[in-house]
């Protein structure tokens, strides 16, 4: 079991005990399967990998004030094998401050999450299927993708239900956080806030995909890389600024809950 904890700026790994160099999604591990790479960019930007091998070390490291690098950072909680733990060891980590990020989820894991979630704005989760892994070569002239190369895609698919309503709640009571304020870093952010602004932010793409095709989002992916900030390459690509693409999400989201 892996559990990357990203806390104050620091990311502790938690995995059962196994060699460091070779376990799945090992920071140590330099191969495939590892995330070594990965730990090496998140160091560079100041959020050095710590690795753990318990749920109660995990616990004890998120707790631990000498993690909190400083203020206005968030945890975040990556569990990378939820099938090796327990429906209770799941409660007692999605309960702990910060946000949770699960990979690979099976209907067991999904079941457990959102048993916690109920009674909360947060979604309800569940497998809607599979689709074969494969690779695809990067659709745009952002260095960092074209170094990277192709990325194999598939696997397990999701249905997230619920997010609609929540989301325009959210907005009836003025709590849905503006689309320029999803610039920049998410770090700062708690977990239902960082909840909000993934929903909504995929709300924002899926409602661009239904009006126009992914080809608005390949060129808005192109004009990202060389505007001087999104809002600039928003009407590049789009013609539309902040409050002409919130609006269209809105009515997304409207056409969404309906069904």
């Amino acid at each position: 079991m892996l559990v990357l904890v990203l806390l104050g700026g620091v990311v502790i790994a938690l995995l059962t005990p196994s060699r460091p160099t070779t376990g799945y999604l090992d920071p140590g591990n330099p191969g495939p399967q590892g995330t070594r790479a990965l730990a090496a960019l998140l160091a560079q930007r100041g959020q050095p990998v710590t690795r753990t091998d318990s749920v109660a070390a995990a616990q004890d490291a998120i707790q631990d004030p000498g993690y909190q690098a400083g203020p206005g950072r968030a945890p975040a909680l990556v569990i990378t094998s939820p099938y090796l733990l327990s429906s209770r060891q799941l409660g007692e980590l999605t309960r702990l401050p910060g946000n949770v990020i699960v990979v690979e989820p099976d209907g067991a894991t999904l079941s457990a999450l959102n048993r916690e979630a109920a009674g909360t704005s947060a979604p309800q989760v569940t497998v809607a299927g599979a689709d074969a892994v494969r690779p695809v070569r990067p659709d745009c002239s952002l260095a960092a993708a074209t170094v990277a190369g192709d990325a194999g895609m598939g696997g397990v698919l999701m249905r997230v239900s619920g997010t609609a309503g929540a989301l325009l709640n959210a907005s009836a009571q003025g709590e849905l956080p503006p689309l320029a304020g999803l610039e920049g870093s998410w770090m700062g952010l708690g977990g239902g806030e960082a909840s909000f602004a993934y929903a909504w932010s995929l709300a924002v793409v899926e409602s661009i995909i239904q009006t126009s095709g992914m080809g608005d989002i390949t060129r808005l992916l192109d004009d990202i890389a060389s505007a001087p900030n999104t809002e600039q390459a928003l009407r590049d690509a789009l013609h539309e600024d902040y409050a002409d693409l919130q609006q269209q999400a809105l009515t997304y989201l409207h056409q969404q809950d309906v069904r």
